[in-house]
């Protein structure tokens, strides 16, 4: 038994961590490390996030083993186990199902508001942190530009921070794509959870349109500074505004990552002209 475990275990803890959820880096860094080091930074903050993730179900996984072989005495308990224990142990995050069917409102809605907060921190993050490497880049790229045409540098070395330029841009948009691709789910699992409240106490669903910043609904209360409520039901309205905040910062991590595809653009166009190089 005690092999079953630990090879469950040594499983759990190789497979984590292998892959990264924003993608691999592209990015050979030499002339410009200060231009990637905010994305370096969000890699590295995932993979401390993956770490965690990975021990509580690696912990869960060797606890339901225990149990399982203690219940059966086989070895196809200890697996049974395992599994059991690495779901529980990796994988306890908020998802509509569990919304469901917590039968305590005041956990349900505590829960909805963590994960929400959760997710428009790391849409916050990620956007700042593309945000500082873009600029970067951009200045990064004026200068390299400025260089080879005053003879400061040759071609061989322009196309190459040229490149890296690229790349590292290029990097930053997969990776808020990644994101914003994650979160598509997220959103559907979030206005999901609104709407099945607002069944509970059978009151009309709230628009998290009335939130949203720039939407016709959220127009016209700059005098007050404060959103239309969008149920009188206090704990809908506090969903629907945390919605609403969700969708405020998705919106502006897809603003970034077209601007950082029309920064690559600008740049490719520059590199062709000066020296028909170019994506």
């Amino acid at each position: 038994m005690r092999k079953t475990a630990f090879a469950v275990l040594a499983a759990l803890l190789l497979a984590n961590g292998c892959t990264s959820k924003y993608g691999s880096q592209i990015t050979d860094v030499n002339h410009y490390p200060n231009c990637y080091a905010p994305i370096a930074e969000l890699r590295a903050d995932e993979k401390n996030v993956q770490t965690g993730t990975g021990a509580g179900a690696a912990i869960g996984a060797f606890m339901g083993a225990l149990v399982g072989y203690a219940a059966t005495g086989k070895a196809s308990g200890a697996v049974a186990g395992a599994a059991t224990g690495a779901v529980v142990g990796g994988l306890a995050g908020y998802g509509i199902a569990k919304h469901k069917t917590e039968s305590d409102a005041k956990v349900r809605l505590a829960n909805y508001a963590e994960a929400v907060g959760q997710d428009v921190n790391q849409m916050d993050v990620a956007t700042a942190s593309a945000s500082k490497a873009r600029q970067c880049y951009e200045a990064a790229f004026d200068t390299a530009r400025a260089d080879f045409k005053n003879n400061r540098i040759s071609a061989a070395e322009f196309e190459a921070r040229y490149k890296e330029i690229r790349n590292g841009l290029l990097e930053t948009a997969n990776i808020l794509d990644n994101i914003s691709i994650n979160m598509t789910e997220k959103d559907k699992e979030y206005r999901e959870a609104l709407a099945w409240e607002a069944q509970q106490r059978e009151m009309p669903v709230p628009d998290p349109a009335v939130y949203t910043v720039g939407s016709s609904a959220s127009k016209g209360k700059s005098k007050t500074k404060q959103p239309v409520k969008a149920s009188s039901d206090p704990e809908l309205d506090a969903m629907a505004r945390q919605n609403a905040s969700f969708i405020n910062s998705r919106s502006s991590m897809d603003k970034e990552k077209e601007a950082t595809q029309a920064a690559i653009d600008v740049f490719d166009q520059n590199a062709h002209d000066l020296m028909g190089i170019g994506a």
